[in-house]
């Protein structure tokens, strides 16, 4: 399935961007009937091998919306880097400034998906790990450039702080993902605009100590659940969207930040920038494996009318 360029209005046209920071990694899917229990093996998978990184899926997600978008990653010297740059050209993703280390392996995710649709996960970081502060500060000109910048977590810590410190200081909207979850400094998460956790994440946060501050918005993400918007100033709940049954929840997260960066670096207010990420990340686990499940901005435009929200 190819969903990429079926854009409407936007097609990348405007003058906005969106950064996106941290990993790019080859996904490396194993579908089983179930997740296996600690120690314990099952046979009769079927294995795909495709693209996947949080931060490469989130900026697929908002370029299929219509975003201007450009990753900040690193590559290691194999097949997989070159796939990844067809696979960004393809999407219209500018990757000009990514970190190319030519003696490391990319990143890479094994993923294991049950008939459920419920997913574990393990990655072996390789470039990632060359990142640092000095290359972040490097790039204070892309960051320059951006309206958005989109931060995970799958890069060193001191790499998310040097980001968030950066995006902030420059008066971006900052968008913190905290996934997957390690311990940052609190005071350098509290410069963040947004920040995006699931349930699991949030109650880590929780325990850090993070309370939301009047200038942040926690947008924490549930899963069947729906999402929970949390401000100083109170919560509001959204429903889920799922019009079929679960098939792969693999990339639903980060369809939902992409998604909800776009809306938000286009102009929607915050309760329809959720409402077009919770239909996104709808559609997306209908569908088997990450980046072709990611809808087109004519997909979430429909998911909108259909459930009779403000639509582009």
């Amino acid at each position: 399935m190819d969903n990429s360029h079926t854009w409407t209005s936007r097609d990348k046209l405007g003058e906005k961007m969106i950064l996106t920071v941290g990993s790019y990694g080859a996904g490396i899917s194993i579908n089983v009937s179930r997740i296996p229990e600690r120690g314990e093996t099952i046979g009769g998978g079927s294995l795909r091998i495709g693209h996947g990184g949080k931060t490469s899926n989130q900026a697929v997600a908002a370029a299929r919306q219509g975003a201007k978008v450009s990753i900040l990653t690193a590559l290691g010297n194999d097949q997989f880097a070159a796939n990844a740059k067809k696979m960004w050209s393809h999407e219209g993703i500018q990757f000009e400034s990514v970190l190319q280390v030519d003696n490391s392996q990319t990143m890479a995710g094994v993923i294991i998906v049950g008939d459920d649709g419920e997913n574990s996960i393990a990655i072996a970081e390789g470039a990632l790990n060359e990142l640092s502060e000095e290359f972040i500060f490097s790039k204070k000109a892309l960051f320059a450039k951006a309206d958005v910048v989109v931060i995970s977590y799958e890069i060193p810590r001191s790499v998310i702080e040097a980001s968030i410190q950066l995006a902030a200081k420059l008066d971006k909207t900052v968008i913190v993902n905290p996934a997957p979850y390690k311990e940052i400094d609190r005071e350098i998460l509290s410069l963040a605009s947004y920040v995006i956790p699931n349930e699991t994440e949030y109650l880590a946060l929780q325990e850090q100590g993070f309370e939301v501050n009047a200038e942040q918005t926690l947008v924490v993400t549930r899963g069947s659940e729906g999402v929970q918007i949390k401000t100083q100033e109170g919560t509001q709940e959204f429903n889920s969207h799922c019009s079929a049954m679960v098939v792969d929840s693999t990339g639903a997260g980060d369809t939902f930040v992409g998604t909800f960066a776009a809306a938000l670096d286009e102009g929607f207010e915050l309760s329809d920038a959720v409402t077009r990420a919770v239909i996104a990340a709808g559609i997306t686990v209908t569908r088997p494996e990450v980046v072709p499940a990611i809808p087109s901005r004519d997909e979430v435009n429909k998911g909108v009318k259909e459930y009779g929200r403000k639509s582009a």
